[in-house]
């Protein structure tokens, strides 16, 4: 007989809650103040009641989920959940409108190696997220998974509540702008790469604003005719994200992207990156090692090699 799940701790975090289960599972805050657990080791998704917001329940007693939520459709029996110990707390709720994009439970796997298992986080409006983690630990896999450059072998990326990968990759892909460490431009100058996001919206170019953009991030309206050829590794860097944020997304996706940056640059495009999260409303997911960059984010996802535990850390 396959056991129960049994919830052993949980965690806040600003997002939401994390949640240690002996058996994989994942539990985070829902709407109407329930419990979403969401096990692999059992197969399906079901939904605990009752839970106070803000109250612990310590009780030990065992509850049947739901059977008609959206998080239990697949349920063909009633399974009996056990819990030990929650907490529930204002958080990333599953249904919440104001929530972008929901990572759940995600993993990958390239033949018999795991890169990534049972990463879970949300990420809002405005929010500014960082991922790190050692050399190998998966977080530009993870990055590219949430671009849907990859698709996970386990667990699901949810876009304002639906699927990615049900979505319409070039609608999407116009939402989430993804920036490399190693950008590729194309064409034969700067101003070829500005105009492109214009192009495929079919709108009339504004070069006025590629002059003022490329003056924000330091460099001179002579850029704009540049060879690609002539730039050095961090003026491609500054006009592959000026290039991105030509039209606003909803979702920045940066990928150590300062790493080719004197100090001075480095801090500038760190300013105006999260001047664009709070003024603009973007959310920033943003791979990095530099520890000036980890200080100011309002929260920290650390990947663990070999497919290890995800841990996150609220900085605000």
């Amino acid at each position: 007989m396959t056991p129960a799940p049994t919830i052993t701790s949980a965690t806040k975090i600003r997002t939401g809650i994390t949640i240690s289960i002996k058996t994989s599972c994942f539990a985070c805050c829902d709407e109407g103040n329930c419990v979403c657990v969401m096990s692999q080791y059992i197969g399906y998704r079901a939904e605990i009641r009752p839970c106070k917001e803000g109250g612990a329940t310590n009780t030990g007693k065992t509850f049947t989920p739901a059977i008609d939520t959206p998080y239990s459709r697949c349920v063909r029996e009633r399974i009996i959940l056990r819990i030990v110990a929650i907490k529930v707390v204002t958080g990333c709720m599953m249904n919440n409108k104001n929530t972008l994009l929901q990572v759940r439970d995600v993993g990958f796997r390239v033949a018999n190696t795991t890169i990534l298992q049972h990463v879970d986080f949300c990420l809002s409006p405005g929010e500014f997220k960082l991922i790190t983690g050692p050399s190998g630990c998966g977080k530009s896999t993870l990055l590219k998974i949430v671009a849907s450059l990859l698709s996970p072998t386990e667990g699901a990326i949810l876009f304002e509540g639906q699927d990615i990968a049900t979505l319409s990759p070039e609608s999407y892909r116009q939402q989430v702008s993804y920036c490399v460490q190693t950008p590729s431009l194309f064409g034969d100058t700067v101003y070829d790469n500005l105009v492109f996001p214009w192009q495929i919206r079919h709108k009339t170019p504004e070069p006025e604003k590629f002059i003022t953009d490329l003056a924000r991030f330091g460099l001179s309206k002579e850029t704009l005719t540049k060879s690609i050829n002539e730039l050095s590794g961090g003026e491609k860097q500054r006009v592959s994200l000026i290039r991105n944020l030509q039209f606003l997304p909803k979702i920045l996706l940066l990928d150590e992207i300062t790493s080719a940056l004197d100090e001075v640059n480095k801090r500038n495009v760190n300013e105006i990156i999260h001047r664009y999260a709070s003024e603009q409303n973007i959310a920033v997911l943003w791979v990095t090692h530099d520890s000036n960059e980890i200080t100011h984010a309002d929260d920290v996802i650390t990947l663990e090699p070999q497919g290890g535990k995800m841990q996150e850390a609220n900085r605000g």
